[in-house]
C-alpha cells in the first residue's frame, strides 16, 4: 500500500523549477532534484513518474506564469496597446538587471537545450511563441486604433520583431545583469513603435 503524499506539490514543483532554470534539463540530475525538492526517491516516482514528466510539468507552470499570466495578460489589459508593450519590456529590464545568477529565461533556455531533440517540448514552445506573437500583434492593432503606435506598421511583422527582441533579452539575461545593456536594446526596439 502506498503511503500518502506528505508534501506540497506546488512548493516542490517550484523548487524543481529553480533547479532546472539554473542548471538546465541535462545537468539537473535526479539526485540534485531530490535534494532540491526535499523528497524521497519513492515519493518522486509516485508523484512525477520520471524526470521528463516532472520537467514538462515545470515547463507548463512556467509558461502559464510568464507567458499567459504576465505577457499575454499584460498585453490584453492594455487598452492603448503601447502601455502593455512598454510594461513588459520595462519589467524584463528590472528582472534581468536584478538577477545575480543570470538564469535568463527557462523557456528560451529549454528552446536551445531540449527542443532540438524533443518534438513534444518543441511543439509546446512553438505554440507558446505563436500565442505571444498574436497577443503582441493584437496590442499593436489597439495601439494603432488609439493612435499610440505608428499607423504604417504591419502588426504581425512588428510583433515578430518585438518577440524576437524579447527573446534576445532573455538570452542576454544568461550572461549579464547590467541594466544599461538591456535599456539600450529596449529603447531601440520601442522606438520602432513611433
Amino acid at each position: 500500500m502506498a503511503r500518502p503524499k506528505t508534501f506540497d506539490t506546488d512548493a516542490v514543483l517550484e523548487k524543481a523549477l529553480d533547479l532546472f532554470w539554473k542548471d538546465g534539463y541535462e545537468r539537473a540530475s535526479l539526485s540534485d532534484l531530490l535534494e532540491a525538492m526535499g523528497i524521497q526517491r519513492s515519493s518522486f516516482y509516485n508523484t512525477f513518474e520520471d524526470k521528463r514528466t516532472l520537467f514538462l510539468q515545470v515547463l507548463d507552470a512556467y509558461i502559464k506564469r510568464v507567458n499567459d499570466d504576465f505577457i499575454i495578460a499584460t498585453l490584453e489589459a492594455s487598452s492603448n496597446g503601447r502601455d502593455g508593450i512598454t510594461k513588459i519590456f520595462t519589467d524584463y529590464i528590472t528582472y534581468f538587471a536584478s538577477d545575480p545568477d543570470c538564469k535568463g529565461c527557462l523557456l528560451v533556455n529549454t528552446q536551445v537545450e531540449v527542443a532540438p531533440h524533443d518534438a513534444e517540448v518543441a511543439a509546446r514552445i512553438e505554440a507558446t511563441i505563436t500565442d505571444v506573437i498574436t497577443a503582441f500583434a493584437d496590442a499593436i492593432k489597439r495601439g494603432q486604433a488609439a493612435v499610440t503606435i505608428k499607423q504604417d506598421l504591419d502588426p504581425m511583422q512588428t510583433a515578430q520583431f518585438l518577440v524576437n527582441t524579447l527573446t534576445g533579452l532573455r538570452v542576454l539575461g544568461r550572461r549579464t545583469h547590467h541594466r544599461e545593456a538591456f535599456q539600450n536594446i529596449v529603447d531601440t526596439a520601442l522606438s520602432v513603435l513611433g
